[in-house]
Order: structure tokens, then sequence, then C-alpha cells
């Protein structure tokens, strides 16, 4: 099960990302352009917040099934200087966690802004950091902190 929730969680990533680069691309344009929020770009907003949500809860389901995050959880004193145990058992959760709640909050937030320019500059801003956040945390198969593949695939065997 482990594994199979290990690859969704990984291949899931590529949604989240597609969705975050789309709110990314789509907002700086309308930032830029002038536009004001409408109903339709705060009900885009919602649904890439879920696609975090959901992302966010198979992490949480493979946080609490993941060896390495037990690890280092029981053996702290020593794992939290090994890069690898830290990282998976403090650092990508915790930036997550505080990126997937900057987006929440800033979304809900961000209502009262509809129908106004403001919205837009608003949102951009705060959405940079988030993007920063979260791009930062993934461990990406080139980084030299953690070596972990962009894709896993499924174990269909163990459905």
């Amino acid at each position: 099960m482990f594994t199979n929730l290990l690859a969704f969680h990984s291949i899931f990533r590529w949604l989240v990302l597609a969705a975050l680069f789309a709110t990314c691309i789509l907002f700086v344009y309308k930032h830029f352009t002038n536009k004001i929020l409408s109903l339709k770009d705060y009900r885009f907003l919602q649904v890439v917040c879920l696609i975090l949500n959901i992302q966010f809860i198979l992490g949480v389901l493979l946080f609490s099934k993941s060896q390495l995050a037990l690890l280092f959880w029981d053996n702290f004193q020593e794992t939290v200087k090994l890069r690898q145990p830290r990282f998976f058992g403090l650092e990508h959760p915790s930036m997550m966690i505080l990126g997937i709640l900057l987006f929440n909050c800033f979304t809900f937030k961000i209502r009262n802004k509809i129908n106004t320019k403001e919205a837009f500059t608003y949102f951009s801003k705060r959405f940079i950091l988030i993007l920063i956040i979260i791009l930062s945390s993934i461990p990406w198969s080139f980084s030299p902190l953690t070596h972990r593949p962009n894709y896993r695939s499924l174990e269909l065997t163990n459905f």
C-alpha cells in the first residue's frame, strides 16, 4: 500500500504543478492587463485549492506510513543531522503545510475582492511566495539535497 500511495502522491504532484503554473500565468496576465477578478476566476482558484488539499491529504497519509519519517521522529537527536531523514521527516512536510495553508488563506481572503482590480495585485504578490515555498520543497531528481525520481509507477499487483 505504501508504494502505491507514494506513486500516486508523486504522480499527482504534476497535476498540482500544472494547476499552480496555470494560476500563475492567468493571474499575472490579468494583473498586467488591469482585469477585475470575476467569480469565474475565483472558482478557478477554488479548484486549484481543492487539488492542493487532495495532495495534502495524500501527503499526510504517506507521512503516517513512511519509515523514513518514523525513523526521523523516533531518533530525532541523531537523524536531525542527516539530510534525507530530516528533509522527509521535517522540512518537506512543514514547508508544504505552510504553502498549502497560505494558499487556502489567501484564496479565502480574496473572496472579498471579487469584482475589483486590486485582487490580482493582492494575490499575485502572495502567490509568488507560495510558489517559491512549494517548488523549493519538492524532492526533485536533479536536487543535490534529495535524490528522488520525478515519476514513480503504480504497482497494480498490490490492489
